[in-house]
């Protein structure tokens, strides 16, 4: 079973804008109990269908908090930021088509 203590922890960090920590845990731990079959994810990892902002200030997209969380393993930061290095780039270059980013 999932860590109620270090989800808790995560979600209280000072990156983190949580308005119900309590909830938010019992959710995570719920999906974690429930399985990986039971689960969807729409996940915006770089601001593409939103914005967040706390008080005018950006804060991190979901890649970023995942990248910062210290139960990642470095391995997984290492891939996670070669990934970025290279597909981050394309994405943001009005150079090249829609048609070939998506392909």
């Amino acid at each position: 079973m999932l860590d109620r203590e270090a989800v808790t922890k995560f979600l209280s960090g000072e990156n983190i804008r949580c308005r119900d920590v309590t909830e938010v845990t019992n959710k995570i731990c719920n999906m974690k109990k429930d399985g990986y079959s039971a689960l969807q994810v729409l996940a915006d990892f770089d601001y593409t269908i939103s914005h967040c902002r706390f008080e005018k200030e950006r804060m991190s997209s979901s890649f970023g908090a995942l990248e910062r969380f210290s139960g990642m393993s470095e391995e997984f930061r290492a891939k996670t930021r070669a990934l970025f290095d290279h597909f981050y780039p394309m994405e943001v270059d009005p150079n090249i088509p829609a048609e070939e980013k998506i392909g």
